[in-house]
């Protein structure tokens, strides 16, 4: 598992943090950020939007802007 620290702009525009644990890799790539599986594209940034969703536990309107590696 890989455990990430996503900064956010949520629903209110106030910006925000949450750690995340995926199986997935989030990277950025050409200033945004991507979702990869086994080094292979999946999603992108509404995909880590999704996942702090899921973390969160309820459905907001998120814009992710960066994502940092915490641990793997």
């Amino acid at each position: 598992m890989n455990t990430y620290k996503i900064s956010f702009f949520n629903s209110a525009g106030y910006r925000d943090n949450e750690i995340i644990r995926t199986s997935f890799q989030i990277e950025e790539q050409n200033n945004s950020l991507v979702v990869l599986e086994e080094g292979v594209v999946v999603g992108n940034a509404e995909m880590v939007e999704q996942l702090i969703n899921e973390t969160r536990g309820w459905q907001e309107a998120n814009t992710a802007v960066s994502a940092e590696n915490v641990k793997s």
